[in-house]
């Protein structure tokens, strides 16, 4: 059997193409936007007592720690670094949640930004839930329609 090529494929519609590019190009937009405002983007939080806040940028990486009044200077070492280090991943909560906000409309749904923006996103359970939209492949990687493997 003679397994057809490009040559053989049918002619494709301009139109078709036209409005693909012209989603490729507004999807494109979209993802420069959000680009964008990461970069702008900041959170800051204070701990409870106040001496210490802390802002991150959009990345969540610390841009600046302050600390307020003295009461820093008396606190034993190990409780300021727990008050620095709760403080910061509540800054970090913040700019993720304000993140969700504008990446959760882009990506497929059930996806947790937060965890995408960790590393903690499981990327073999996405790219199985997508793949597995795809009905003409079986479990053996084999396109049934035309016999080529993938």
């Amino acid at each position: 059997m003679i397994t057809p090529g490009p040559q053989d494929w049918p002619a494709p519609d301009p139109g078709v193409l036209d409005e693909a590019m012209r989603q490729l190009k507004a999807e494109h937009d979209k993802i420069i936007g959000v680009q964008r405002r990461m970069k702008e983007m900041s959170a800051t939080a204070a701990s409870r007592d106040r001496a210490v806040s802390v802002t991150v940028d959009g990345r969540g990486e610390v841009a600046q720690v302050s600390f307020t009044g003295n009461k820093y200077r008396s606190m034993p070492p190990a409780e300021l670094g727990k008050v620095v280090t709760e403080t910061i991943a509540e800054a970090r909560r913040q700019v993720f949640e304000q993140l969700g906000g504008v990446m959760g409309p882009m990506l497929p749904p059930g996806i947790d930004v937060r965890a995408a923006l960790t590393g903690d996103l499981d990327l073999t359970a996405v790219v199985d839930d997508l793949v597995g939209g795809f009905e003409f492949f079986t479990t053996t990687g084999k396109d049934e329609s035309n016999g080529l493997r993938h």
